[in-house]
């Protein structure tokens, strides 16, 4: 009789614990706030700010009228980058006449996780959670453009102070949300002033 009462009680124990932890991961991965600062989120104030340094690449050994740069950014702070931030400037080539254009990219540069984004920009406390369309990053994933050219990409919703980008990050059957405080002046100049994930 006292092994099963033990028995009973172990098999009660582990219920209640496996119901604490699904509790305790759906709450986790239901929804945070932009600039959200608590003892469940991870953040990182950048200070100074990080700026995209552009430069002047060569073409065949010829000067390229454009400039262009990078920024890699480790999302999740375990040492390895995980979002590269591309921005570029100028008139391309220099052998031949191309129209002006200036942007933002993001492409997701980890091999053992996936990042998507929420591409419109969020205010502080906006909520950032499962309702949204998420965007697979990739290069070609631009943040802001601008191309007299082609006005289906002329845009920058960024250029405010004070915005967050939504992010999530899947691994295996894990999610945790974050936001990036960012900002692009002038379609290509990029900001990153603080980033924040769940823990």
């Amino acid at each position: 009789m006292k092994n099963i009462l033990h028995l009973g009680l172990l098999i009660l124990f582990a219920i209640t614990l496996a119901g604490c932890e699904k509790n305790e991961e759906d709450h986790r991965n239901s929804f945070i706030l932009a600039g959200q600062k608590d003892n469940t989120m991870l953040v990182k104030d950048y200070e100074p700010d990080l700026h995209i340094t552009l430069a002047n690449n060569d073409v065949n050994g010829i000067p390229s009228t454009g400039y262009s740069g990078t920024l890699l950014i480790d999302a999740d702070f375990n040492g390895s980058k995980d979002l590269d931030f591309y921005s570029f400037y100028g008139m391309g080539h220099p052998i031949g006449y191309v129209t002006p254009t200036e942007g933002c990219k993001i492409e997701c540069i980890s091999r053992d996780k996936k990042i998507e984004i929420f591409m419109s920009p969020k205010h502080l406390n906006d909520t950032i959670d499962n309702k949204h369309i998420w965007i697979t990053t990739s290069l070609q994933t631009y943040l802001s453009s601008y191309d007299p050219d082609n006005i289906g990409i002329n845009s920058n919703f960024w250029d405010a102070e004070d915005l967050y980008m939504g992010f999530r990050m899947i691994q295996l059957q894990d999610t945790t949300y974050g936001w990036i405080s960012l900002q692009i002046a002038e379609n290509y100049k990029l900001v990153i002033k603080e980033i924040g994930i769940q823990k």
